[in-house]
């Protein structure tokens, strides 16, 4: 009887530590869920409600969206986990570049620090 209980409880942690690694979402999650159908809603709930190791700098963004998930999904990605890389002039591009919307681009930039320099331009009659 004892050890079929200390088995039973072993086994019980086992699934609980298996399930409590299993909320945690990365980008790579996203991909599957979007590539398995499952809805814009389902899915920005989860990013909403649970841990996760997702990342937002420019090249994670990009790559989220070459792979097909969408942007609304995306943003909420934005929303749950900030990039601390400050957006620049290149990033900009990159992400225009990759078919990202405009207001998408100009939400991004209303959340995320940016790093722009100015050059200055003289002109000689």
């Amino acid at each position: 009887m004892g050890k079929s209980l200390l088995l039973y409880v072993l086994c019980l942690l086992i699934a609980l530590g298996t399930l409590s690694a299993q909320t945690t979402l990365t980008n790579s999650d996203l991909v599957k869920m979007s590539k398995a159908g499952l809805s814009e809603d389902f899915i920005t709930n989860l990013i909403d409600t649970q841990g996760s190791r997702l990342a937002s700098d420019p090249s994670a963004l990009i790559s989220l969206k070459k792979e097909g998930v969408n942007e609304r999904i995306i943003s909420a990605v934005v929303r749950k986990a900030p990039s601390r890389e400050p957006l620049n002039s290149d990033s900009v591009l990159r992400l225009v570049q990759a078919g990202f919307s405009d207001g998408f681009v100009i939400n991004l930039l209303d959340a995320q620090p940016s790093k722009f320099t100015v050059v200055a331009v003289s002109f000689k009659d």
